[in-house]
């Protein structure tokens, strides 16, 4: 299985990457998300750039009246 430590290397790093953003309130009372750069994520790069990617994909239906939607698990 050529490659494949790689692989199972990179996921691990990308659901690292996504467990360290989490959701906090400011003092004003406004949610926002932070990551934990304290573990060596290295700020969640991966996990940002990966939700920026998805939320910025046209997945069909798209058009000027359509309504943008968040799902939050």
């Amino acid at each position: 299985m050529p490659g494949g430590g790689n692989t199972i290397r990179a996921e691990r790093e990308l659901v690292a990457a996504f467990n360290a953003v989490r959701k906090v309130k400011t003092p004003g009372g406004f949610i926002t998300y932070e990551t934990d750069r304290a573990r060596g994520i290295s700020h969640g790069d991966l996990a940002w750039a990966t939700m920026l990617a998805v939320i910025n994909e046209p997945i069909g239906g798209e058009g000027e009246n359509e309504r943008f939607t968040v799902m939050e698990f």
